[in-house]
């Protein structure tokens, strides 16, 4: 059976059409599963949170994806104002709603820069411009504050986290704050 160069280029061309339909179809499932298993864990921790005498449902609503939490949001909407006993519209929306919110304000851009600022900057290296930090110990450098005029080593930096804290002055953050507050102790 011979094929001429157009038949064999349509024949790939149908291929590689089917090929992506497949991709988009698989990429699409695993999507839904992993959507799916957000809302079990979502729905198997408001309740363990709401037990709680100080429920946390912030933590539980910043594991959610955009997607899951537009579709919570809606559904607590269409929903939950035919109960007797208002409890999600009540407890849960306003917190869904509050990280929504927070969502839409990291799409500006903003919050993206901040990050990658706080990620090409380690604390401990600007710290290190203005004092002596010791050895890594416990994943934490200590050293004097170089904020206010300090005798005991009462300057921490928590290099996991990329944030530091002085038991002295009570000063804390991350590689941008300390930033700010040495520009300010110097330029005055």
């Amino acid at each position: 059976m011979k094929f001429n160069r157009e038949e064999l280029l349509k024949k790939q061309e149908e291929y590689e059409q089917q090929s992506q339909k497949y991709f988009e179809e698989t990429t699409r499932e695993i999507a839904l599963v992993n959507y799916s298993n957000e809302l079990i864990r979502f729905y198997r921790r408001v309740p363990i949170q709401m037990a709680k005498k100080r429920p946390d449902l912030w933590d539980v609503a910043s594991e959610l994806s955009p997607f899951v939490l537009e579709y919570l949001i809606e559904w607590i909407r269409l929903h939950d104002h035919n109960r007797k006993i208002k409890f999600w519209s009540v407890y849960v929306l306003p917190v869904l709603e509050k990280r929504m919110a927070t969502y839409k304000r990291g799409k500006t851009g903003v919050s993206e820069e901040y990050q990658k600022l706080k990620d090409k900057y380690p604390v401990d290296q600007l710290a290190e411009q203005y004092t002596k930090l010791g050895k890594v110990m416990n994943g934490k450098r200590k050293g004097l504050c170089p904020l206010h005029k300090d005798t005991d080593p009462s300057f921490t930096v928590y290099l996991e986290s990329n944030s530091f804290y002085c038991f002295g002055c009570q000063q804390g953050g991350d590689t941008i704050t300390l930033f700010r507050m040495l520009n300010e102790e110097y330029n005055e």
